[in-house]
C-alpha cells in the first residue's frame, strides 16, 4: 500500500514475477478504497455477549452498590441542589431587580419625552401661531388698502392710523374671544398675542392695540370682555406716546389717557432692531451686488427678549411694512408681541401635573425637578443664547433677562451648568435634536451617572432636551429642557419587588420541606427500580442481540458499498418482517432506508467519497476542503447529441439510448481507475477524474486508454441500436484529455458541497473536446498528458494551439490507438484448466528462455533493459480495449437485472481476464471459450478497427513533418506535404485546415506573404483559439 495525498492508502496492482504466484492468488480491479479494511475494524465490536453469566453478575452488583451508596450522596446532593437553587434564584431576582431599574428609567425617559413633546406643541400654540396669525392679517389689510389707493401707506394722518388700530383691534379680540380658563394663580386666555401694531421709521408714527388681562370676581359668567381691558397706542405728533383706554371696542371711541410717553421713537425700540438688522444686510448687499439685492425677499424675523413698556417680558415677531417687495422701500414693521408668562404658565401646569402622577416612587419638587426653556439660538442677537425664558417654579418669576445658567433656582442653574460642561455652548449639535442623558447635576460638572442604570441617589438625574424652533429659517430657537430624578417611576416597580422577595422566601421554605419528603419516597423507589430493571434489561439484552449482530455486519457491508444482502435480511426488513421489538424495528427500518439512501447517494457521488462519508471521516466528508494534486481530467461529450431528439422523438426511446450509452461509458472508465465526477446534461457527456479522491498508479496511461475503449464500446452500442431497431441512432464522442495540477476536494458552502476540481486544468481539457470537431477527430490530449505516455500508445501531433482563458499555448495530440502485439503462445503452454475457468491474469514476461519480448513489443530495440521491462510492467497494468468494453457491456447489464430484482448494488470487482486473448482473436485458439466465459459471445465480435495498422502510423508520421515544416515558417513544403495527405484520405480534416493555413502565407510563386521578417523569425505557428 501507499499513501495518497490526503493521507489514504492508496492499493498498487500487484506485479507477479511468476507463475506459481499468480496460480494461488487471483488478481483484481476494484473500485473500493483501500481502507475498507481499516473502516471496518473502526467499527464497534460486542466482546462480551449480554446472555454471559458474568454480564448479569456485574450489572446485579454495580446496582446493589449504587443502591447502598445513594443514601448519604443524594441527601447531600440534594441539598446542595437546593441550595444552588436558592442561590440561583436570588442571583435571577437581583437581575430582576437591574431590569427593573433599567425598564422605569426606560419609563422616566418615555415620559419625559411625551412632556417635552406635548411643550413643544404649546409653544408653537402660544407663542408662534398667534404672532404669525395676527402678523398675517394686518400686513395683508395694509396691502389691499394700498392697493385700491396707493396714498395710503398707514403712517398718514389720524384717520389712517386710527383704521389700522381699529383692525388691529378686531385681530386680536378674535383670539382672545375664546372661554378663558380659571386656574389657581391667575387668569388667561387661550393662545393669543398680546399687542398688534404698526411702527414707521421716518415719521415715528406708531399706532396698535394690547389687551391684557382684567380679573374682575364679581363679573356676570356670561361676561364676554369684562375680564379683559384694550388699549389704544398712538404718537399724532411722532414724538409723544398716548395710551389710551378702549371703553367700547365695538365703536372704538378713545377714553381717558393711561399712559403718556414723551420723546418715544419707534425705530430705536427693541421690536424694531431685528427688521434693522436686515435693512442693514440688504444695504450692504446692495453695495456689493444691486440686482442681487433687489432680489432678496422680505423676512420676518423675532426681535430679542426685552421688558415692554408695563414690565412684562416678551419678544415681538415683525415683518417688514415695503409695498414695493424687497428692502429698497422698508417704511416701517407690522408687529405682534407675545408675553412670556403664558409660556410659563403652561410649564407649570405640564410640571404639576407630572408631580400628580400615581406612579411616582416619591414626590417631585423644586429641589429635584424642573421643566424650563432657553433661547438656545438668536440668530440677531447672539447675546441672549442661553437666556431663561420661562420656568415651571411659580415662585420663580421670569421678568428679568436672565441666563438659564445664572439662574437661582435650584434644579435649572446646575443642569444648564451641567450640559454647559458637556457640550460646551447652546449651539453644539447634539443639543439641535432630542437627546438625554443621566447627570449628577448638582456637581456643576459633566459628571455622568456611574452606573449604566441610573440608581435612586438624589444627585442621579434624567436630563431631556428638545430643541423648538419659532420659525421656518430656525434663525430663533428654543431648546426645552426637562430634569427628573432617577428612577422617578419606580413606585409600583419597588412594590411589586418587595412582594416578590417575599413570595421568594415562602417558596424556599416549603422547597426544603419537600425536599426530605421527597429524598424519603425516592429511597424506596430505588431499591424497586433496581431490582425490576435489572431483570428486564437482561432479558431485552438477550433478545436484541442477534438482530443487532446481524444489523452490524450489514452495516460493515454498506460501510464496502455492498448493498448485495446474501443473507436475506435486508430484503425481508424491507417487506416488514422487522424484530418483534418496537425500538429493534425502529432501527431495522432506519438501516433500511439509510442503504437505500446511501446506495442512491453512491449513483450520484463518487463511491471514494462516500466511503470517506459512511465510514465518519469528518474532514473529507462534510466538510469542504481541497488539497493540490496532479489529476488527468476528461471531459467526454456525445457528438451532435442535439440530433439525438430528431432521431429519436419518442421520450422512452431517448433516455433508453442515454442511459445505455451513460451506463457502458461508466464501467469503462470505473474498469480503468477513473472516477466519475459528474454526469453533464448539456451537453451531455462525462466528466472523469484520475488520480483523486484517491491515487492512481499511471493515471496519464489508464485515461488514454479508456478514452479508446469508450471510442470502441461506442461503435458496439450503434450496432447494438441497430440489432435493436434504432438504425437512426449513430452515437460519437469527443474526448478531451489533460494532465494538470488542480485543487481538488469537496466545494461548496457550510450547507450543499460537492466533489470535483478547480483550476485551469479543468478548463483546459474542456477545450480540447471541443476541438475534436475542427479537427475532425475523436479524442484530443494535451501534451501534459501524451509525454508520460508509453510507446505502446500511438498518437498524432495535431497543432500548437492557444485556447480561451489560457495565455500559454498547448500542443495537442490525437489519441489513435494502443499497439497490438505481434504474436502471443498458447494457453496450454501456461494455463491449466482451472486458470482458464477462474479467469487469473497470466504473467507477460517470467524468463527470456519463455518467450521474446521482441514479438510482443514494437520497436523495443532501442530501449534498455530497464526501459523494456518499465515498458512491459505498464501493459500489465492497462486491460486491454476489447476486454474493457465486454466487460463493461457485461456489468452494466447486470447493474439493470439486479435493479429489476430490487437488489442492491454490488461492490464492484472486477476479475482481471487473460488479456491477450482478447487482443487478436484469430490468433487465440481458446478464444471462444473466454467470451463464453463473460457471456458476451452474441456482442461483441472481432473488430479490426481496434488494431493499428501501418499505414496509420505512416499518415501520422507525414502528417506531423507537415505540421513541423508549417511551425517552422516553411510554408512550401507544409502545403506540400498536406496536398500528399490528401489526396490519401480527402476527409482528414486537420490536414485540410493545415493545408488552408499554410496557404495563407504563401504568394502566387511560393514567397511568404502576409508575415514581416521579425514576425517570420518569431513564428510558432500556434492557432489563436481565445475568441471561440
Amino acid at each position: 500500500m501507499m499513501k495518497g495525498d490526503e493521507g489514504s492508502e492508496v492499493p498498487q496492482q500487484p506485479s507477479p514475477t511468476n507463475y506459481e504466484e499468480i496460480k494461488n492468488s487471483s488478481l483484481h480491479y476494484t473500485l473500493d478504497t483501500p481502507s475498507d479494511k481499516k473502516t471496518g475494524s473502526s467499527l464497534p465490536v460486542f466482546r462480551v455477549s449480554f446472555r454471559d453469566g458474568a454480564v448479569i453478575t456485574t450489572i446485579l452488583v454495580v446496582v446493589m452498590v449504587v443502591w447502598v451508596g445513594m443514601f448519604l450522596p443524594l441527601m447531600l446532593v440534594t441539598v446542595e441542589v437546593r441550595a444552588k437553587g436558592c442561590q440561583a434564584c436570588e442571583k435571577q431576582i437581583a437581575t430582576q431587580q437591574t431590569l427593573i431599574h433599567f425598564l422605569t428609567n426606560r419609563t422616566t425617559s418615555d415620559y419625559g419625552t411625551l412632556v417635552l413633546e406635548e411643550l413643544l406643541v404649546t409653544v408653537r400654540q402660544w407663542v408662534r401661531n398667534p404672532a404669525n396669525e395676527a402678523v398675517d392679517a394686518l400686513w395683508g389689510t395694509m396691502q389691499t388698502w394700498h392697493s385700491f389707493n396707493s396714498s395710503w401707506v398707514g403712517a398718514g394722518d389720524c384717520e389712517q392710523r386710527n383704521s389700522v388700530a381699529y383692525y388691529s383691534l378686531k385681530l386680536l379680540l378674535e383670539q382672545w374671544k375664546r372661554v378663558p380658563r380659571k386656574v389657581d394663580y391667575e387668569m388667561y386666555a387661550e393662545p393669543h398675542a398680546d399687542r398688534l401694531y404698526v411702527a414707521f421709521n421716518d415719521s415715528n408714527a406708531f399706532a396698535g392695540i394690547r389687551i391684557n388681562i382684567e380679573p374682575d370676581p364679581d363679573a356676570s359668567k356670561n361676561c364676554t370682555y369684562c375680564w379683559r381691558r384694550a388699549e389704544y397706542f398712538t404718537n399724532a405728533d411722532g414724538k409723544t406716546l398716548h395710551i389710551e383706554r378702549v371703553e367700547n371696542p365695538e365703536a372704538m371711541p378713545v377714553g381717558p389717557v393711561v399712559h403718556r410717553e414723551e420723546n418715544y421713537t419707534p425705530s430705536e425700540r427693541p421690536y424694531f432692531s431685528a427688521q434693522n438688522i436686515l435693512v442693514q444686510a440688504w444695504k450692504e448687499q446692495a453695495e456689493l451686488n444691486a440686482t442681487k439685492a433687489k432680489e432678496m425677499p422680505l423676512k420676518r424675523a423675532w426681535s430679542q427678549i426685552y421688558k415692554f413698556v408695563d414690565g412684562q417680558v416678551g419678544l415681538s415677531w415683525t415683518a417688514p411694512i415695503a409695498y414695493c417687495g424687497n428692502y429698497s422701500c422698508v417704511q416701517g414693521i407690522v408687529s405682534s408681541d407675545v408675553m412670556l408668562k403664558y409660556v410659563s404658565v403652561a410649564l407649570i401646569e405640564r410640571w404639576e401635573k407630572l408631580q400628580r402622577n400615581e406612579d411616582m416612587k416619591a414626590p417631585i419638587g423644586y429641589s429635584n425637578s424642573s421643566l424650563f426653556i432657553v433661547n438656545q439660538r438668536s440668530r440677531h442677537f447672539p447675546k441672549q443664547n442661553g437666556m431663561l425664558v420661562a420656568t415651571s417654579n411659580r415662585y420663580l418669576s421670569v421678568k428679568t433677562l436672565n441666563l438659564s445658567n445664572e439662574s437661582t433656582d435650584p434644579v435649572v442653574g446646575p443642569a444648564s451648568r451641567a450640559l454647559l460642561d458637556c457640550f460646551g455652548s447652546w449651539s453644539a449639535p447634539q443639543l439641535r435634536k432630542p437627546g438625554t442623558l443621566s447627570l449628577k447635576v448638582a456637581s456643576d460638572k459633566c459628571e455622568h451617572c456611574t452606573h449604566d442604570i441610573p440608581t435612586t441617589e438624589s444627585k442621579c438625574k434624567i436630563v431631556q432636551w428638545l430643541p423648538s424652533p419659532l420659525d421656518s429659517h430656525n434663525n430663533s430657537l428654543w431648546l426645552m429642557v426637562l430634569v427628573l430624578p432617577g428612577q422617578a417611576f419606580a413606585r409600583k416597580a419597588q412594590r411589586s419587588m418587595q412582594q416578590t422577595l417575599e413570595n421568594f422566601a415562602i417558596i424556599e421554605n416549603e422547597s426544603r420541606h419537600h425536599t426530605w419528603e421527597v429524598l424519603r419516597l425516592g429511597l424506596c423507589m430505588l431499591a424497586v427500580v433496581a431490582c425490576v430493571g435489572t431483570m428486564v434489561g437482561t432479558i431485552l439484552g438477550c433478545v436484541v442481540e442477534r438482530p443487532l449482530q446481524r444489523l452490524d455486519a450489514l452495516l460493515r457491508d454498506m460501510v464496502n458499498l455492498d448493498f448485495s444482502d446474501g443473507g436475506g435480511e435486508l430484503a425481508s426488513w424491507q417487506a416488514g418482517e422487522t424484530s418483534q421489538i418496537r425500538d429493534v424495528a425502529k432501527l431495522q427500518r432506519a438501516f433500511c432506508s439509510l442503504s437505500r439512501g446511501t446506495e442512491a447517494f453512491s449513483r450520484f457521488v463518487p463511491d471514494a467519497v462516500v466511503r470517506h462519508i459512511v465510514s465518519g471521516d469528518r474532514k473529507r466528508a462534510t466538510m469542504v476542503h481541497v488539497s493540490r494534486r496532479t489529476v488527468t481530467i476528461m471531459f467526454s461529450i456525445i457528438k451532435d447529441a442535439h440530433q439525438l431528439s430528431e432521431w429519436l422523438p419518442e421520450r422512452d426511446e431517448f433516455l433508453h439510448v442515454l442511459k445505455r450509452y451513460f451506463s457502458v461509458m461508466t464501467s469503462v472508465v470505473e474498469l480503468y481507475e477513473g472516477v466519475v465526477g459528474e454526469i453533464m446534461t448539456e451537453p451531455p457527456g462525462l466528466l472523469v477524474f484520475w488520480n483523486t479522491p484517491l491515487s492512481v498508479e499511471d493515471h496519464e496511461c489508464k485515461a488514454c486508454a479508456a478514452a479508446l475503449a469508450q471510442q470502441h464500446a461506442i461503435r458496439v452500442l450503434n450496432a447494438e441500436f441497430a440489432q435493436g431497431g434504432l438504425c437512426q441512432v449513430q452515437l460519437g464522442a469527443h474526448i478531451g484529455i489533460h494532465t494538470g495540477v488542480v485543487r481538488t476536494g469537496n466545494i461548496g458552502s457550510a450547507k450543499k458541497m460537492k466533489f470535483g476540481c478547480l483550476g485551469d486544468p479543468m478548463n483546459l481539457a474542456s477545450r480540447l473536446a471541443g476541438l475534436c470537431k475542427m479537427y475532425g477527430v475523436g479524442t484530443i490530449c494535451s501534451a501534459a498528458t501524451h509525454n508520460p505516455l508509453p510507446d505502446l500508445f500511438v498518437s498524432r501531433k495535431l497543432d500548437l494551439v492557444k485556447v480561451k482563458g489560457r495565455m500559454e499555448p498547448t500542443t495537442i495530440y490525437e489519441v489513435i490507438g494502443r499497439i497490438c502485439p505481434q504474436a502471443y503462445p498458447s494457453d496450454e503452454d501456461f494455463f491449466s484448466d482451472s486458470d482458464l475457468e477462474s479467469g487469473r491474469r497470466p504473467n507477460i514476461k517470467t524468463s527470456e528462455s519463455e518467450w521474446d519480448d521482441q514479438e510482443y513489443l514494437p520497436n523495443t530495440s532501442s530501449l534498455s533493459e530497464d526501459e523494456r521491462e518499465r515498458q512491459i510492467t505498464r501493459l500489465q497494468r492497462l486491460p486491454p480495449t476489447t476486454f474493457a468494453v465486454a466487460k463493461a457491456v457485461q456489468m452494466s447489464r447486470e447493474s439493470v437485472a439486479r435493479n429489476k430484482s430490487g437488489l442492491g448494488k454490488r461492490k464492484m470487482t472486477v476479475t482481471m481476464m487473460p488479456w491477450r486473448f482478447f487482443q487478436v482473436r484469430g490468433r487465440c485458439p481458446n478464444l471462444a471459450a473466454h467470451h463464453s466465459l463473460i457471456g458476451l459471445d452474441s456482442v461483441l465480435g472481432y473488430d479490426s478497427s481496434t488494431e493499428i495498422t501501418d499505414a496509420q502510423r505512416s499518415f501520422a508520421s507525414r502528417y506531423e513533418a507537415a505540421l513541423s515544416a508549417f511551425q517552422r515558417g516553411d510554408f512550401a513544403e507544409a502545403r506540400m506535404l498536406t496536398f500528399e495527405l490528401l489526396k490519401e484520405n480527402p476527409e482528414d480534416c486537420a490536414s485540410v485546415n493545415l493545408y488552408g493555413r499554410a496557404g495563407k502565407y504563401l504568394g502566387p510563386d511560393g514567397e511568404v506573404v502576409g508575415l514581416t521578417e521579425e514576425e517570420l523569425k518569431s513564428w510558432t505557428g500556434v492557432l489563436n483559439m481565445v475568441g471561440k
